[in-house]
């Protein structure tokens, strides 16, 4: 069987996000167990020659491909201009299913022999009116004496949002099979895009757990507390920026942990969207803007880019993980940071329940009093801390890679008969 994949996440920002990182592992593992299916990994030219990622995947029953249509660095060059690329190498190559990781989705139907899969990393449930959204978010930051309103459409990407949601809508029908990484992700992309259940798998994702796991190391503990400037214990957040992420409300109850409770931690938030450079993101002017009116600027860091290694660290000697999102698809930082021996805090809904059991404290992500009680509970409370964490332990074993990969495996042998 020949299997194309879309690598494209692997060359754009998205590399930094859970979408690149699942398509990373997935395909590692793919290429660990799979040695009958023939795979064709394409990628896009004009975002540049993936070097590292030729030199990994190159070889066997796997080969790397550019796209013969070059994709451009607009959103709307990746979708117009699949119309014909996808449908072309299919052609091309006589490929027998083409998976993509999210998107884009065929804007044209597939020959009845070959088929289109798809993973969905997570489905937004809340309208698709990008205005309601917008609203939402104006009503969440509470900015009206800012001149953000154009700004904002950097903060919330609005255009690429809008033409994302209705190019899903318009054409989910022409996609053969869907994987989703929770049951609450299958149910949220059966209602609101009208998917049959029997077109929807569940396959989970896994946990590097021979890289997050814990690490006792007292010098490279300081090396990272003097790199950061972390000067007591930390609650960190691991994450992009966009409105479902809930980034204000976590800023204000950590404010209220903080002064109300006293407790002594800073707040870490981690990645490469966190950035202080020269020339500082609209977010972080925001945000920084936000702190100060909340006087815990000083409380609080933010690292800008981190290597893999330096994220392991961070999960290892941060007290607590908090995961504020009002949405999540997979909550992946969080089960890496359990993995790595830290407490979780999470927000109570979407497929955080489903993935997380019983092992974390869960709080109401609109609820500010909620989350800042999680906080305080889970920075002073140290005999459920160690229950929790070895109760975290026994849970990230059950999300592996290779288990993720043998059920796509299965994914592309039905799609076949």
């Amino acid at each position: 069987m020949k299997i194309g994949i879309d690598i494209r996440p692997l060359q754009t920002n998205q590399r930094f996000r859970g979408i690149g990182r699942y398509c990373y592992n997935m395909l590692r593992s793919l290429k660990d167990l799979d040695v009958k299916n023939e795979y064709f990994l394409f990628y896009g030219k004009g975002l540049g020659v993936p070097v590292k990622i030729i030199e990994e995947f190159d070889g066997n029953n796997f080969k790397i491909k550019p796209f013969l249509i070059p994709t451009g660095r607009h959103i709307e060059q990746f979708y117009f201009k699949d119309k014909i690329r996808i449908p072309l190498e299919v052609i091309r190559w006589h490929l027998d299913i083409f998976y993509v990781f999210d998107w884009p989705f065929p804007l044209v139907k597939l020959p009845k022999s070959k088929k289109y899969l798809v993973t969905m990393y997570g489905i937004n449930p809340y309208p698709l009116d990008i205005n309601a959204v917008k609203d939402f978010t104006s009503k969440l930051l509470d900015r009206e004496k800012y001149s953000f309103k154009k700004r904002l459409k950097t903060f919330l990407s609005d255009y690429n949002h809008n033409l994302y949601l209705k190019h899903l809508k318009k054409y989910v029908h022409y996609v053969s099979h869907f994987i989703v990484s929770s049951e609450n992700s299958k149910n949220d992309l059966a209602k609101k895009f009208n998917v049959p259940l029997n077109n929807i798998t569940v396959v989970y994702e896994g946990i590097a757990q021979e890289v997050f796991k814990p690490i006792d190391d007292e010098v490279k503990k300081n090396i990272i507390k003097n790199k950061f400037s972390i000067k007591t214990p930390y609650i960190l957040f691991v994450s992009a920026i966009d409105w479902k992420k809930n980034i204000i409300n976590m800023f204000k109850a950590f404010k209220i942990a903080s002064e109300s409770f006293e407790i002594p931690h800073q707040l870490v938030l981690a990645g490469s969207y966190f950035k202080s450079s020269l020339q500082p993101s609209m977010q972080f002017i925001l945000f920084n803007e936000i702190l100060k009116e909340l006087t815990i600027y000083d409380k609080v860091i933010f690292s800008g880019y981190i290597s893999d290694e330096e994220l392991v660290f961070l999960y290892n000697f941060a007290h607590t993980y908090i995961l504020p999102s009002f949405y999540e698809g997979f909550p992946l930082t969080a089960l890496e940071a359990m993995a790595c021996g830290t407490t979780v805090i999470s927000s109570n809904t979407s497929s955080m329940p489903e993935i997380l059991k019983e092992v974390c404290l869960y709080f109401n992500p609109m609820d500010i009093d909620s989350m800042a009680k999680a906080m305080i509970q889970a920075c002073n409370d140290s005999i459920s801390e160690k229950y929790r964490i070895g109760e975290g332990f026994k849970l990230v074993k059950n999300y592996t890679w290779e288990n993720s990969a043998r059920n796509v495996m299965n994914i592309f042998s039905k799609l076949r008969t």
